[in-house]
């Protein structure tokens, strides 16, 4: 965090110097440029976001979302020159947004890293060392003094910044040494503030020069001083996995145009994780007859196909069984999954449906957990997730897991949480937050416990609420009844009701 706000101050120092130099430096230029740059940056770091959420509301195809990333770097980098920016820092803050827009772990974000990664990046470290002299590096005198002044000045500002955060906050010495090992590397911004330093004439040859040699010792260093006191630190305490919960998610297909959100978060969950997705097809053998054997090939290489991910694991999976219900149920077992994801309209109820649906089968006789989701908005245009604690809905024992499952959802997602909890859970959950994920934008609010309208006052559309629930079919009609499709039916919000068996 502190390193992307120092690296933000420097191309925004850099984008003023640039735009000064190129006005000549008047005091009046120089501040109505300041202005600017400061309406560029509060445009693009909180207005691309909100922008993002409302596009991708409307538009779900990884190809579009790929194309709004792209042109949204173009157009940022674009208005940046316009404004006596450079088109690098315009990028840079774009990406920023964007990181914030979309979920960390979503297809797109790898597809853009990958081009980035693999085109961009190979791109311009060529153009930086064909406009590189190394001969002067090591010949010319003033370019030799320039890189040894410019790498002691790395050192020694990186070691007092340092030093004074350690001792600020009673860090060690050696966290206080990984900190200047860490922070001592420079390499991306420096080459683009060097860089652009020379196309403007702000900086002449011997110091772009000098710079590379810079950047080339403390990236020498850096991890040689990080080995040696980084190795030593260990974490207070073994930071948990999001969860065996997302390990193999199993999500059976019935129709993936109806599902495509559910099978997007089942995705997404199990990337948290580096988990396998298992899409399952049901094929039912009644009175000698197999239905629905001819689609099975085509609606799972479909949701294979939404899914879009080269680095997703996925493990299609056919079965043939007398019914849907016990084929599910049989799959869960031989393939060891860890959840089930599956749909629901918001209409039936839970509790107390006909017997013999698919849904109640699979809730009451799976034995993992089972997510039942409506999902009215695509994962990308989400907002917040909304953990709603009623009354007996959770077990003592069962909260850690539930806050760990919420936590991973909001970070896998890339949106705040928030809990509302009935009296006797605040302090419970609250002292999970803190523990399992206190860095993650998260509050508890207390609610009556029962109160349908007091959630519907406090989530919009564009939340994703979760509701919870445990053992028998006694235990959910005491702890929820009909909330779940009463709260469907008073709000248009994204709901999954997750039953730990």
């Amino acid at each position: 965090g502190a390193t992307v706000f120092t690296d933000v101050g420097a191309l925004l120092v850099l984008a003023a110097v640039a735009g000064s130099q190129a006005d000549s430096g008047q005091a009046a230029s120089l501040a109505w440029l300041v202005l600017l740059i400061v309406g560029y940056a509060a445009l693009v770091l909180l207005g691309l976001p909100r922008a993002g959420k409302l596009f991708f509301r409307r538009h779900t195809s990884r190809a579009v979302e790929f194309q709004f990333v792209l042109v949204a770097l173009f157009v940022a980098a674009l208005l940046a020159e316009q404004i006596g920016m450079h088109a690098i820092v315009g990028a840079f803050l774009a990406g920023l947004a964007i990181n914030s827009t979309l979920p960390h772990r979503s297809p797109v974000i790898g597809q853009v890293l990958f081009l980035g990664e693999s085109f961009f990046v190979p791109v311009f470290m060529m153009y930086i060392g064909m406009v590189t002299d190394p001969l002067a590096i090591v010949a010319d005198v003033q370019t030799l003094l320039t890189g040894l002044t410019l790498t002691v000045a790395v050192y020694t500002t990186k070691f007092a910044a340092a030093w004074l955060a350690a001792h600020a906050f009673g860090y060690s010495r050696q966290e206080q040494m990984t900190m200047w090992g860490l922070s001592q590397a420079q390499a991306a911004a420096t080459l683009a503030a060097i860089l652009v330093g020379v196309e403007v004439d702000l900086l002449p040859v011997t110091v772009f020069n000098g710079g590379i040699l810079m950047i080339l010792l403390t990236s020498i260093t850096s991890p040689l001083v990080v080995q040696r006191f980084g190795s030593g630190l260990r974490p207070a305490s073994e930071p948990k996995k999001p969860g065996a919960l997302f390990d193999r998610i199993l999500v059976p297909i019935a129709n993936p145009q109806t599902q495509e959100h559910l099978i997007t978060l089942a995705g997404i969950l199990a990337r948290t994780n580096a988990g396998s997705i298992l899409p399952l097809y049901v094929a039912r053998r009644l009175n000698g007859r197999t239905e629905g054997l001819d689609h099975q090939e085509e609606l799972l290489e479909r949701a294979t196909q939404i899914l879009d991910d080269p680095e997703a694991q996925v493990q299609p999976l056919r079965r043939i069984d007398v019914s849907v219900a016990k084929g599910i149920l049989h799959a869960a077992l031989e393939n060891q999954a860890t959840l089930i994801v599956m749909g629901w309209r918001g209409k039936p109820r839970l509790a107390l449906s006909v017997m013999g649906t698919i849904l109640d089968e699979v809730v009451w006789g799976a034995e993992v957990p089972v997510l039942v989701g409506r999902l009215t908005i695509p994962i990308n245009a989400m907002q917040r997730v909304v953990l709603v604690a009623r009354h007996n809905s959770l077990d003592a024992a069962l909260a850690d897991k539930t806050v760990e499952m919420v936590t991973a959802l909001a970070q896998a997602v890339g949106v705040s949480l928030l809990i509302l909890a009935a009296p006797g859970y605040q302090s419970l959950l609250r002292g999970e937050l803190e523990r399992l994920a206190p860095e993650h934008p998260a509050k508890v609010v207390p609610f009556d416990g029962s109160s349908i309208q007091e959630v519907v006052n406090s989530v919009t559309e564009h939340d994703l609420v979760v509701v919870t629930t445990m053992g028998s079919r006694l235990r959910f009609r005491s702890s929820l009844g009909h909330f779940p499709e009463q709260l469907a039916a008073a709000t248009p919000s994204s709901i999954v009701v997750v039953h730990y068996p």
